[in-house]
């Protein structure tokens, strides 16, 4: 009768090949799956920072248009409140209007603001026009002046109250019938002339809006995003690119290009229920904030928009992603390195230590 008390130990290298691939599988499925969670919070961290960031940009836009808004009122009123056009409108004496137009004259040419500066009187016939020449600025001629009683300005700055200020749209200047060539942006800011309590004139000056379109390029070199202007209507004014912007001056027919609230229909109604805000869509980031031009009742907004593009959120984070997705790849060498050296450390223990086996014992010899 023989009992075997012991068996052969033996590991097999395919064994411990096996068991090795194995945990660094499960480690390297444990590695990606926290870089990609960690990728994936640093991604919406920096998603929360660009939200903040155009947030940031819209409140510095309006404040730049808003202060240029301001220093056009504080003008108007400056030249309204001069002592010689009171009197200019009481009897358009030609001493007075020569000191008056003097001062307009250098007003204008030092501004570089304004294109015409005008007095009219309650027929809508300029009494005083200075206009702003490429050697500085000129009074025009007797013989030059217009009657503009037409003119949907003067009938809307002569019905206003003392110190109100109208402030036309802002639209490209039209010579002849035509949109002149190159585009010259321009506004006109109106205010009725108060003599002995009594509005006796209007004075009409037209501000070159090419200055507040200067405004908004040197901002858009600073924020982070696209900056869109737009009209009361949705129309692009400062678009994405040149050719969208002053569609709505030519007939319908021509226009090639949708506008905002064409191309982004949802959004404009959203951005219409309130002055400003914030909207995330899936077009982009898109914060908003509006200004106005004018008072008393005669105003027209334009919205000014930060945008912050999906395309242009996947172009910025290329460079984390690809930073991610390099730290991936080198922990997966390295496990696979260490897993190498781990499975031959051990087979070469494992084949330095002798094999146990026994040879079976023959109870019978244990009673001789």
């Amino acid at each position: 009768m023989r009992v075997t008390n012991s068996t052969t130990l033996n590991h097999s290298p395919f064994q411990l090949v096996g068991s090795v691939s194995l945990l660094v599988i499960m480690l390297l499925i444990f590695a990606n799956l926290v870089l990609w969670i960690g990728y994936k919070l640093s991604a919406d961290n920096m998603k929360e920072v660009w939200r903040d960031l155009t947030e940031l940009s819209a409140d510095s836009a309006l404040y730049a248009l808003e202060r240029r808004r301001n220093d056009l009122r504080a003008d108007l009123k400056m030249l309204a409140s001069n002592q010689d056009i009171a009197k200019a409108v009481l009897y358009y004496d030609e001493s007075v209007l020569n000191r008056l137009a003097a001062d307009w004259e250098l007003f204008v040419a030092e501004k570089r603001l304004y294109d015409q500066v005008r007095l009219l009187d309650l027929t809508g016939q300029e009494r005083l026009r200075v206009d702003l020449t490429p050697y500085g600025a000129s009074r025009i001629t007797e013989d030059q002046l217009q009657n503009k009683s037409s003119r949907y300005y003067f009938q809307q700055g002569a019905t206003m109250d003392a110190g109100a200020i109208y402030a036309s749209p802002i639209d490209l200047n039209v010579e002849q019938g035509k949109v002149e060539i190159p585009y010259k942006p321009m506004i006109r800011l109106v205010t009725p002339l108060d003599v002995d309590g009594e509005i006796k004139a209007v004075l009409v000056v037209n501000v070159l809006a090419s200055h507040i379109f200067g405004d908004l390029e040197r901002h858009a070199r600073l924020v982070h995003g696209g900056l869109l202007m737009l009209d009361g209507s949705g129309n692009y004014l400062r678009g994405f690119n040149r050719k969208q912007e002053w569609n709505f001056m030519f007939p319908e027919p021509s226009r090639v290009y949708p506008q905002f609230s064409e191309a982004f229909p949802e959004l404009w109604a959203m951005m219409e229920q309130k002055p400003s805000g914030q909207i995330s869509h899936q077009e982009g980031i898109f914060s908003y904030r509006t200004v106005q031009y004018g008072s008393n009742g005669y105003t027209y907004s334009y919205r000014l928009v930060v945008v912050m593009s999906e395309a242009q959120q996947q172009a910025l984070l290329v460079p984390q992603r690809n930073l991610w997705l390099l730290i991936a790849v080198i922990m997966t060498l390295m496990l696979l390195f260490a897993a190498l050296i781990l499975g031959r450390y051990r087979s070469a223990q494992l084949q330095s230590k002798p094999m146990v086996s026994k040879k079976p014992v023959d109870l019978w010899q244990l009673f001789r």
